[in-house]
């Protein structure tokens, strides 16, 4: 009985299988300013349920164009500018390609893309990662630092099928109340295994990564490696802040006004 449905699935998939979209970054600055954009026009966005992140690319340049906040004078200058850069980071999704610079006629011909390729059924863009923050704190002599250095890629293969992959190598000196619950838990938030680097940092790797399909134009499929969240606050509902990358497959289905998520995850 299983193989059935599973066979009819795949059927359906091949039938119905639509344009697909990856999925925006998982940040707080992403959130806040979609956040910003429902609120201030006090207009409910229809293509987005903001109490399931991370957001598709697709419903965050749908309800830019649509809603067009740039016409409306509740939005500062500061605003306008947020809601051009969240279009220049999804091109393939609102259209604003451009060529405005480019490196050895080879880097940077996207703006948000170190390297994009664009060819008949296959489109890619890759990032390299470079991160290093610092600072001190009161009464502790060592310094506290993150090294971090990857990189990311996400992409389509026939417009019908979203990839996106995020590595990460990272070393870091926490502050001495993170360090007292990583030395009492064994645990570093946001990490999962971790060995000592140097006399008081962590060195920790990191991997996400997932493919998405819609197999029914109500109906978009992930499968993967990441984090979710849900919610309208600061912190997810079910997972904490602190929570590491998870195996996952997630169905969201939208329906008029509803939309219904089913998420089966490994913790």
């Amino acid at each position: 009985m299983n193989r059935i449905l599973v066979s009819a699935f795949l059927l359906l998939s091949n039938f119905y299988l639509s344009a697909q979209s990856v999925y925006a970054p998982l940040s707080a600055a992403y959130n806040h300013t979609i956040d910003r954009m429902e609120i201030l026009n006090g207009v409910i966005l229809p293509d987005l349920h903001t109490s399931t992140k991370p957001y598709l690319r697709k419903d965050i340049a749908q309800s830019i164009i649509k809603d067009n906040p740039f016409l409306s004078p509740v939005f500062s200058s500061i605003d306008v500018q947020n809601f051009n850069y969240l279009l220049h980071d999804s091109p393939d999704e609102s259209q604003l390609y451009g060529e405005e610079f480019k490196l050895l006629k080879t880097f940077y011909k996207q703006k948000n893309a170190f390297y994009h390729l664009k060819v008949p059924d296959f489109e890619l863009f890759l990032n390299p990662v470079l991160g290093f923050s610092s600072g001190s704190e009161t009464n502790n002599k060592n310094l506290i630092y993150q090294n971090t250095r990857g990189i990311e890629l996400r992409g389509k293969l026939a417009n019908k099928v979203g990839f996106y992959s995020f590595i990460g190598e990272n070393q870091l000196a926490v502050p001495s109340y993170i360090k007292a619950e990583v030395d009492t838990f064994g645990v570093l938030p946001g990490a999962g295994f971790i060995k000592n680097f140097k006399n008081n940092g962590y060195d920790f790797f990191q991997a996400r990564g997932y493919i998405t399909f819609q197999p029914l134009k109500i109906t978009t499929l992930q499968f993967g490696h990441d984090r979710n969240f849900i919610g309208n606050g600061f912190r997810s509902l079910i997972w904490s802040d602190n929570a590491r990358e998870s195996l996952f497959l997630k169905l969201q289905t939208k329906v008029w006004k509803f939309n219904y998520t089913n998420l089966f995850t490994e913790l």
